[in-house]
């Protein structure tokens, strides 16, 4: 479970939903509160800063925010710290475009 049971709940988008596989994606929130308790630098840094933009969040203190309805009762990780002061010092990229819309046949 990436997102405790006892934060902000998840809601699912399903993007595809037939009799073989179902594939559900996580609201830009969720994904950018996961990323943050993960915060692997290197890995999960370009992801965050992009999130950072769509999810309009530009301090740290909106990032805390964030993630503490995720996390209730759990501080952002030293790393991810770290990590947001090195992203916020860089300056946040512009918003990226959205995809085309997935067609599956």
């Amino acid at each position: 479970m990436f997102i405790p049971l006892w934060g902000q709940r998840v809601e699912w988008e399903s993007v595809l939903d037939d009799s073989n596989i179902s594939i559900a994606i996580a609201p830009l929130n969720a994904l950018l509160a996961m990323k943050l308790n993960a915060a692997r630098p290197g890995r999960d840094t370009d992801d965050i800063a992009k999130l950072l933009v769509l999810n309009d969040i530009g301090s740290m203190a909106a990032a805390e925010t964030l993630f503490e309805s995720f996390y209730p009762g759990d501080a952002m990780p030293d790393r991810t710290i770290k990590l947001l002061q090195r992203i916020f010092s860089i300056g946040l990229p512009a918003k990226p475009r959205a995809p085309s819309a997935l067609k599956f046949d």
